[in-house]
């Protein structure tokens, strides 16, 4: 077994648990030993009893672009723990970009290729870690709820003539708007010139509300929506888990800077 010491490396202290981009103190992290104890903790808590993995996957890029902290842990995204072995996984060790095994050997990710990952749980049950693992999870379900929002809004308008060879960040689409009445989904329009503006809100009930003075492409724009009916009552049904698992993600990352001062920024 390896005896790396992630003490070792730079902003890798287990003893003081720095972890954050923008860290401004240091609280207790991984109590467990990234060496010497990580692979009975891997075995135990995710291969005896295989573990879920998140429901989303993340490119090399974005688990090194921070110190997530030490005791998080990973796997490739063609792996599961129903078949993955020790060494297959990666480990958090404190450090941006520096990660161990699940025999406690140093391993890279390589950045420059298209693997994906995904995120396991954490390998001991201090809080810090414990509350890091809660955002991990948090940040996946409220990712995975935007991917399924944004699926069905492209199913309502990506044969649009407006939405024809332009980019995606162009492109017309339902937005999330607050009203009297709560959130609702929303579009805005007008000509080429920006005369005969028009809006169009579905509020979660799945009345459609139209405002302008009836332009040619309003009536093409509620004809979309009328269309679509069943697509836009699915998108509806989308929006309260949505900014519920946003919510629950930011409360537990205000949780994390009260209690460590670590900001996640991503």
């Amino acid at each position: 077994m390896s005896t790396f010491d992630p003490t070792q490396h730079p902003r890798g202290n287990t003893l003081t648990g720095h972890a954050g981009q923008f860290a401004t103190k240091q609280q207790t992290g991984a109590e467990i030993d990234l060496g010497t104890e990580l692979l009975s903790e891997i075995t135990e808590r995710f291969l005896n009893d295989p573990a879920p993995t998140s429901k989303m996957t993340y490119h090399g890029h974005f688990l090194c672009r921070a110190d997530w902290g030490p005791g998080l842990a990973f796997l490739p995204a063609d792996k599961d723990t129903t078949t993955a072995r020790p060494e297959d996984f990666l480990v958090t060790t404190g450090g941006a970009e520096q990660f161990v095994d699940g025999e406690g050997a140093p391993r890279k990710v390589d950045t420059s290729s298209d693997d994906r990952y995904r995120f396991v749980g954490a390998v001991d049950d201090s809080p810090v870690v414990r509350l890091r693992e809660q955002i991990w999870r948090a940040s996946d379900e409220s990712y995975h709820c935007q991917v399924l929002f944004d699926e069905a809004n492209e199913r309502i308008w990506r044969d649009l003539p407006d939405n024809r060879d332009v980019d995606s960040c162009d492109r017309k689409d339902f937005a999330l708007t607050a009203t009297g009445a709560g959130p609702a989904l929303s579009i805005w329009g007008s000509n080429a010139d920006g005369s005969r503006p028009f809006r169009i809100l579905v509020t979660q009930d799945g009345t459609v509300h139209a405002r302008g003075d009836g332009s040619q492409k309003q009536r093409r724009y509620e004809k979309t929506v009328a269309d679509h009916a069943e697509d836009v009552q699915q998108l509806v049904s989308r929006i309260d888990p949505l900014l519920e698992a946003g919510q629950r993600e930011r409360h537990l990352k205000e949780q994390l800077r009260l209690q460590t001062g670590e900001y996640y920024t991503c």
